[in-house]
């Protein structure tokens, strides 16, 4: 089973996402084979039976190894839930990780799991950053997360807990025709009759999306990160990434809009701004500013959407030459 553990940032600890399916429970044992020190956090959003009976899992789980376990009972979701059920976790794991000096969270996420996102996003239109999605590490609200099973299948999984007795649950819902993504979910496991073809396109689809999306040199001030402006689609994947750090998805119709906006425009509570050098993306806030500082903006060409975020700054002695500098100012080569 060729598992990314190894890969892991050494002589460190980390939250383990743990749901009790075959995915998670694998993961937890393939980390105590590797010797990785970690912890455990689940989520109960209370929508099955057998939710209770995972979450009992994990608690033994957590006893027998001595491990901490960190257990959320969601508060109701009432409409969209998946956004909404993941905004709740990732907000419950960095609290987690930040309070406990945790290294990073660790996810089960597998191949069968990509390929579903790849044929999701194929069907609603995507370039190749989009299709392939989630990496072995990015950074999400603040914190790292880390995907160690990305190359193996599902099939793997399975096999891996089997043939070590290790239990596991199934969620019935993930058979159920009536929801889309399990539609998807059913043709990525047929799919992976040709896993070994698919694991070889996809690393060479990840070394054309290195070429496609270099690096950037992300700069900050406050709350507010800028990046060199570049070609379009380049630009876009840029702040795509940026506003997943600051815990806002995108979705194709917003990408759309700040695309016909040429990057300036408010999606949900962040900014997005630009100028001839760089584009901008910030959490919105809304303050009564001076008539001084207003003054001081126009001369030093501050974006206007910015003004209201950079007045705390300017109120605690960061110079408007400062501010200026940090907007206009263009990276040198």
């Amino acid at each position: 089973m060729l598992h990314h553990i190894s890969k892991l940032p050494q002589d460190s600890v980390f939250l383990l996402g743990f749901s009790g399916g075959v995915d998670s429970s694998a993961l937890f044992f393939l980390l105590l084979e590797c010797g990785v020190e970690f912890d455990l956090a689940i989520v109960d959003y209370g929508m099955r039976e057998e939710s209770r009976l995972e979450v009992a899992y994990a608690q033994e789980l957590a006893q027998t190894y001595d491990k901490k376990i960190y257990h959320l009972r969601a508060p109701r979701i009432g409409s969209n839930f998946e956004a909404n059920a993941r905004k709740i976790r990732y907000e419950f794991f960095g609290e987690l990780i930040a309070k406990n000096a945790y290294r990073g969270l660790l996810l089960a996420h597998q191949l069968n799991d990509r390929i579903e996102w790849l044929l999701m996003q194929f069907a609603r239109g995507a370039g190749l950053n989009t299709l392939l999605g989630f990496g072995f590490c990015e950074r999400v609200m603040g914190f790292d997360v880390f995907r160690p099973l990305l190359d193996v299948s599902k099939g793997e999984l399975y096999r891996f807990c089997m043939e070590r007795g290790i239990r596991f649950f199934e969620d019935r819902s993930n058979q159920d025709e009536r929801f889309v993504r399990n539609r998807y979910r059913m043709i990525a496991s047929f799919l992976m009759q040709s896993s070994c073809g698919i694991k070889q396109s996809l690393k060479y689809l990840e070394k054309e999306k290195q070429i496609l999306y270099p690096k950037f040199e992300i700069g900050k001030l406050g709350e507010v990160r800028r990046f060199a402006r570049a070609r379009e689609y380049q630009s876009l994947y840029i702040l795509d990434l940026e506003c997943k750090k600051l815990g806002y998805v995108l979705s194709a119709k917003q990408k759309k809009e700040i695309m016909r906006c040429c990057f300036s425009c408010e999606i949900h509570t962040l900014i997005i701004e630009s100028n001839a050098h760089y584009i901008f993306v910030t959490p919105k806030i809304e303050c009564v500013m001076s008539r001084e500082y207003r003054n001081l903006c126009r001369i030093h060409q501050i974006p206007h959407r910015l003004r209201p975020v950079f007045y705390p700054l300017w109120c605690s002695q960061i110079s408007i030459e400062e501010i200026g500098k940090f907007c206009n100012h263009p990276i040198s080569n």
